[in-house]
């Protein structure tokens, strides 16, 4: 039964790491968008003052 629950431990922690893992990449993906975001509206500015 021991080894039953080291193994459940295992696993579970293995999951958790997957999913901090896809939460990381997802804020990555979301922070290029802001980026890209920030680049158009700051090149939009430049245009507007020519």
């Amino acid at each position: 039964m021991n080894q039953h629950n080291y193994e459940l431990a295992i696993e579970l922690l293995l999951i958790a790491i997957g999913g901090f893992i896809m939460g990381a990449a997802c804020v990555g993906i979301q922070l290029e968008k802001v980026k890209r975001q920030r680049d158009e509206a700051l090149k939009r500015v430049k245009d507007l003052e020519k």
